[in-house]
């Protein structure tokens, strides 16, 4: 099963990028950071959302900026308690319930192929509706070894460009190479973790359960710990409001840090 990005070049020089705040943050890092940081940010993403992508790089300038614990967590979403199908049938064809619900769904991805151009990503539609069980259960898997934006990035680099036509995220060969090729140690053992009804999906549904009771509605979803507060926020558009909070508490890692991002960010390439 190859998992050989098929991206563009303007593609590639972002993953570059992502490749650099990856190396920052490698678990021996995140480690002394965990020692010394009082701030924790969670951010609860969908494997199938590309909106998962484009707040991968943001959300790691976050911790670049901010002396802050970072995690990424799975949520799945529910297509069809989002209105955008009927149903979800075994051939994955899309159902809109109405006119509207179509509308929505193609500006959904037109917003979001303008926003990834912004950042040098190349976004497709899918031909068809994603599953994301497995996509996500290898992201849990990942962020056993410290090793979830590495994933993260792969999967997406791999998927998006193409609209998910060469790389199935619900075929779990593909999933447990993409952990083969990252060096996970225990990669070989994905598929038995990933078993319906097993570990997986037992540890998915814990921390589902912790996303909702923290107000969790969509992705991406952040829940930032800072002392004794708690501040929940669904969207990009609130990462912003995210680094105010984390600024009034003297948390930046330098001078000069700006705690205003615009939801229309672009790396610094």
């Amino acid at each position: 099963v190859s998992t050989q990005s098929t991206g563009n070049s303007r593609t590639a020089t972002m993953t570059a990028l992502l490749h650099k705040m990856v190396t920052r943050r490698s678990p021996s890092v995140v480690r002394s950071m965990c020692t010394a940081s009082a701030a924790r940010l969670s951010c609860y993403l969908d494997m199938k959302s590309p909106h998962a992508w484009l707040s991968l790089g943001p959300t790691l300038q976050i911790e670049s900026d901010y002396n802050v614990t970072l995690d990424f967590l799975p949520y799945t979403l529910d297509f069809v308690k989002m209105g955008i199908t009927t149903e979800h049938g075994l051939d994955n064809k899309r159902l809109p319930p109405s006119a509207h619900a179509d509308r929505r769904a193609r500006m959904f991805y037109a917003t979001a192929r303008e926003y990834a151009k912004l950042q040098g990503l190349e976004i497709r539609p899918p031909a068809n509706l994603l599953r994301s069980r497995l996509s996500n259960l290898g992201l849990l898997f990942a962020r056993e070894e410290g090793l979830q934006v590495e994933y993260m990035n792969r999967v997406f680099e791999n998927g998006w460009p193409n609209g998910w036509r060469e790389f199935d995220m619900g075929d779990v060969a593909v999933i447990s190479q993409t952990l083969t090729d990252l060096n996970h140690s225990a990669a070989l053992k994905f598929a038995e973790f990933a078993a319906p009804g097993g570990k997986g999906d037992q540890a998915m549904a814990q921390v589902a359960a912790e996303a909702e009771a923290l107000g969790a509605v969509g992705v991406p979803h952040f829940v930032l710990h800072l002392g004794d507060e708690t501040f929940s926020f669904f969207g990009r558009e609130h990462l912003s409001l995210l680094r105010l909070k984390l600024d009034a508490k003297q948390l930046a890692r330098r001078e000069g840090v700006n705690p205003h991002i615009s939801h229309a960010w672009r790396p610094k390439l």
